[in-house]
C-alpha cells in the first residue's frame, strides 16, 4: 500500500491524531474524575483521537478496499461514524455544564442532545441494512449513502446548541468565557463545511481538535485542578479553600 497513491489529503488528519494523542495524556494526568466538565472534555478528547485515528485508516480501506475485508472496513467506518458525532456531543453538553448549568440545575440541555445521539447511533445500527449513510462491498468499495448528510446535519446542531448555550448566558458568564463558547463553534461549523463541499480533503478530526484545542487552552487549562501522580489537588485548587 502506497501513501503516496491516495486519493485523499489525509496529513491534518495525521496530525491531529498526534496532538490529540498529547492532549488525552496532558487531560488525563491533571484530572479530576468528580468535574464533570473534566470528564467531559476527556471524552471529547479521546474521541478526536478515535475519530482522527478511524479516519485515517478508513482512507486505507477505501483506497484498498480489495485488499482488507468488507466487514474489517464497515467497522472501521461504523466506529469513524459513531464518535465522529460524539465529539461535538460531548461538547456540547460541557459547553452546558460551564454555561446555562452554573444557572439551571435541570438537566434538559444534557437528555435532548443524548437522545439525538442515541437515535443516531440507532441510524448507524440499521445502516448495515438500509445503506443510509454508507455502504461497503468488495466490488465498488465504499459507498456514500443517500442520507449521508444526516451526520453534518446531526453534528451542526450540536454545534449551533454551544453556541446558543453561550448566548443566552452572556449576561451571567465570564467574558472569556463567553468569547470562547462563541467563536469555535463558527470555526466548528466553518471547517465542517469545507469538508462537505471537498470530501477528498479530510478535516472532520481537524475541525474537532480546532474546538478542543481553543477551549482547552482558553478555559479547561485553567481548570485542572487535580494531579493523579501525586493523588492531590494542586496549590490553585487549595488556595481556593
Amino acid at each position: 500500500m502506497d501513501v503516496m497513491n491516495l486519493d485523499y489529503y489525509i496529513l491534518g488528519e495525521v496530525t491531529v491524531c498526534i496532538l490529540s494523542a498529547i492532549l488525552c495524556y496532558n487531560i488525563f494526568a491533571t484530572f479530576s474524575p468528580y468535574e464533570r466538565s473534566h470528564r467531559l472534555f476527556l471524552y471529547s478528547a479521546v474521541s478526536s483521537f478515535i475519530v482522527s485515528f478511524s479516519d485515517v485508516l478508513t482512507v486505507f480501506c477505501i483506497t484498498y478496499y480489495y485488499k482488507f475485508p468488507s466487514s474489517v472496513s464497515y467497522i472501521i467506518n461504523f466506529i469513524y461514524f459513531v464518535f465522529l458525532i460524539a465529539v461535538p456531543y460531548f461538547l456540547s453538553c460541557y459547553s452546558y455544564t460551564l454555561t446555562v448549568s452554573k444557572r439551571n440545575a435541570t438537566k434538559i440541555g444534557y437528555i435532548i442532545p443524548s437522545v439525538v445521539y442515541l437515535l443516531y447511533i440507532l441510524i448507524l445500527i440499521i445502516n448495515t441494512k438500509t445503506g443510509w449513510i454508507f455502504t461497503i462491498n468488495s466490488t465498488d468499495g465504499y459507498i456514500r449513502g443517500p442520507y449521508i448528510a444526516i451526520t453534518y446535519i446531526v453534528a451542526v446542531m450540536y454545534i449551533v446548541l454551544s453556541f446558543v448555550y453561550a448566548l443566552f448566558t452572556r449576561k451571567y458568564v465570564a467574558k472569556r468565557l463567553l468569547i470562547v463558547f462563541l467563536i469555535y463553534p463558527v470555526i466548528a461549523l466553518l471547517i465542517i463545511i469545507v469538508q462537505f463541499i471537498y470530501p477528498k480533503v479530510l478535516l472532520t478530526g481537524v475541525a474537532s481538535f480546532s474546538s478542543l484545542l481553543i477551549a482547552y487552552i482558553s478555559v479547561q487549562s485553567d481548570m485542572l485542578e487535580f494531579d493523579l501522580g501525586i493523588g492531590l489537588f494542586t496549590e490553585h485548587k487549595l488556595q481556593k479553600h
